[in-house]
């Protein structure tokens, strides 16, 4: 395993506590194998070529000859000068927060969608440092001058022409995502989403969920308690309370997360903007659980989503010592491992989705098969008896399809009290 060591800035200014800040980057950076072996801070404003005065630059020289380090790895996005500076000054792998954690997502993305996303954002990443990576591998090959300048270019169209294949290719995966969904709406389908900071325990609520409505466990999505475990979008089909929903896992956020992978990750954002309830996983065991509320907040915010119905799920609540307080929100203590209060938080979700629905009675002829499927696929039943003429059926059903329902409506001479 590699030896890194972590630089940041406390500024007074940024939201996140430094020490909160480079503990979380020092568990990303071990996701990738390089293990932290110090931490370097300077109190004052990022140095725009630097990133860090002379003086700290010359401390962390110090302290990569000291302990011997493999990478120096800086707690905010690096431009591409501050990259080319400190990389000439300290002469060693200089990663930052934003290439640590894209690493981490081309490591774990599976579908071939999120794949393409985490690869554009890879791209999108590089293009501007081609040059400083560019001048790195040239020093490695001494002698052969000039070719520098025309691989560069060579480089950037390259690099140019991939984002252009992977935004076509998106773009149409995002066109048949968008009609799934609309599709979903015109027929009044609910869909709930999970949100929250990354190992919060959002694919552990998920599986919780399936496992104690289902009794199954092969629609169970994969839950690790690792930084980042999803990022491919899971929808499953919910069955509650003559209730059917669509339950979302979305990608976990984390502070400072690039601006460029969240705006890659459509299929996910996609589901929370269309979604009629969402659903934010707290860990309330985590000492930052108000920090990493505050940081999905703002995400939610920059996504114009933070203004749809919320519910605060207060997971790890069997880990608490103190349970944290949430105000204007409403909020379920929970825990994904012992089901604590799982039956309280699907009664919200259904009852949520369900206080719009209109009630009403039909009566279905024997033979629409179809349509007596697509009333107890798509609606709440409350009762069913067979008459001489069909299946009379008290029901709700969302206003979106009634409808498409309410020509089954009959006389009330033909209804049975």
């Amino acid at each position: 395993m590699k030896k890194g060591i972590l630089v940041g800035i406390d500024n007074k200014d940024d939201i996140y506590d430094i020490d909160y800040s480079l503990n979380e980057l020092g568990t990303l950076a071990m996701e990738i194998g390089i293990k932290p072996i110090d931490k370097i801070t300077q109190k004052t404003s990022i140095n725009k070529y630097t990133y860090v005065g002379s003086g700290k630059l010359e401390e962390i020289l110090v302290e990569i000859k000291m302990n011997d380090a493999d990478v120096v790895i800086f707690n905010d996005e690096l431009s591409p000068l501050m990259y080319k500076n400190i990389e000439e000054y300290l002469g060693i792998e200089i990663l930052d927060r934003s290439s640590v954690i894209l690493e981490i997502f081309l490591n774990h993305a599976h579908t071939t969608e999120a794949k393409l996303e985490v690869k554009l954002a890879n791209l999108k990443y590089l293009y501007p440092r081609l040059s400083s990576l560019r001048d790195g591998f040239d020093r490695q090959r001494a002698g052969d001058k000039g070719s520098g300048e025309t691989q560069l270019e060579l480089d950037r169209r390259k690099t140019l022409n991939e984002i252009n294949r992977i935004e076509c290719q998106l773009k149409e995966a995002h066109k048949m995502k968008d009609r799934v969904i609309q599709r979903r709406k015109k027929d009044g389908i609910k869909t709930v989403a999970l949100v929250g900071y990354t190992n919060a325990g959002k694919s552990s609520t998920l599986n919780s969920i399936i496992e104690y409505t289902n009794k199954s466990s092969d629609k169970m999505v994969y839950a690790k308690n690792q930084l980042f475990a999803t990022l491919d979008t899971a929808v499953r089909r919910i069955e509650y309370n003559q209730t059917s929903f669509l339950l979302t896992d979305t990608i976990g956020f984390v502070s400072k997360l690039p601006h460029h992978l969240v705006n890659s990750f459509k299929e996910t954002l996609m589901e929370v903007a269309q979604a009629d309830l969402i659903v934010h996983v707290i860990d309330a065991s985590s000492k930052y659980a108000y920090m990493e509320f505050q940081t999905t907040m703002q995400v939610l915010q920059s996504l114009n989503v933070s203004d749809k119905k919320m519910l605060v799920l207060l997971n790890k609540i069997d880990l608490c010592e103190n349970i944290p307080m949430v105000n204007g929100i409403d909020s379920i203590e929970f825990s994904a491992t012992t089901k604590y209060n799982i039956d309280k938080l699907l009664k919200y979700i259904t009852d949520y989705l369900n206080s719009d629905m209109i009630s009403t009675t039909i009566l279905i002829p024997y033979d629409d098969g179809k349509m007596l499927n697509f009333v107890r696929v798509n609606t709440k039943i409350i009762s069913q008896i067979s008459l001489n003429d069909g299946y009379q059926i008290t029901l709700l059903c969302d206003k979106k399809l009634y409808s498409k329902i309410s020509i089954y409506e009959p006389n009330d001479s033909k209804l049975e009290a």
